[in-house]
């Protein structure tokens, strides 16, 4: 068996989410229990299908022959098979470690190189298995009454929503005002977002409240 030489140079680390409302402390986290200085951390709230994002960039530019970039899991680089595989190709011409925390694999050996893109052919065919599941069950849903865009403030939420169909089912709606109804709902869930005002509450009422049959919300898409 070959001895691993010992590493000398600097670790820089790379998270990302995909939106503002996600937090990466997790991720970085790991990076940190792993001995990335919090210093040497870059990251990204954007998705992953766009290469060009600017602490990816900003971290690939640190980087020099002999150092290691560390990541938590592969996904976090890039969505696409080509694109994580131009990142990790530009690293192995320049010298550079990748380290990846979730998977323990590196690049530094054909071994490691072709169990990365096995993986990561597998997290490709997985996310586009997902895709489909998230169509079809977009579909279904439509058929129900629920209509793509920003999530209902009371159906797209288990809890006002199991709370909502109690008060419809034991028959308490007639004798609440729309005020009390709007408070209910925000008491129900308090983390969700706040309903302002009783106007939604009449438009869902007008239409019939479409798909209050539903027990979960709608299906949402990419990750952390």
């Amino acid at each position: 068996m070959q001895e691993q030489k010992e590493f000398t140079g600097a670790k820089y680390g790379y998270v990302r989410v995909s939106t503002e409302e996600q937090t990466d402390q997790m991720q970085r986290d790991a990076l940190i229990e792993y001995g990335v200085s919090p210093g040497m951390i870059f990251g990204d709230k954007m998705t992953g299908a766009h290469m060009q994002r600017p602490g990816l960039l900003g971290v690939l530019n640190l980087c020099r022959p002999g150092d290691m970039l560390v990541v938590w899991k592969l996904d976090r680089l890039g969505r696409t098979v080509k694109g994580v595989l131009e990142v990790i190709e530009n690293l192995n011409e320049k010298n550079i470690e990748l380290k990846s925390i979730t998977e323990e694999i590196n690049t530094t050996t054909p071994m490691g190189r072709m169990i990365m893109t096995i993986l990561l052919a597998l997290a490709q065919m997985e996310r586009e298995l997902i895709s489909e599941r998230t169509a079809a069950g977009i579909a279904s849903k439509q058929a129900t009454g629920w209509k793509p865009g920003p999530k209902h403030r009371i159906r797209d939420y288990p809890k006002r929503l199991a709370k909502f169909t109690e008060l419809l089912m034991d028959d308490k709606l007639k004798d609440m005002t729309a005020a009390e109804i709007i408070q209910t709902m925000n008491d129900a869930d308090p983390k969700a977002p706040k309903i302002n005002a009783p106007q939604m509450y009449y438009n869902w009422k007008r239409e019939g409240f479409p798909g209050l049959e539903l027990s979960d919300p709608p299906l949402e898409g990419d990750d952390e």
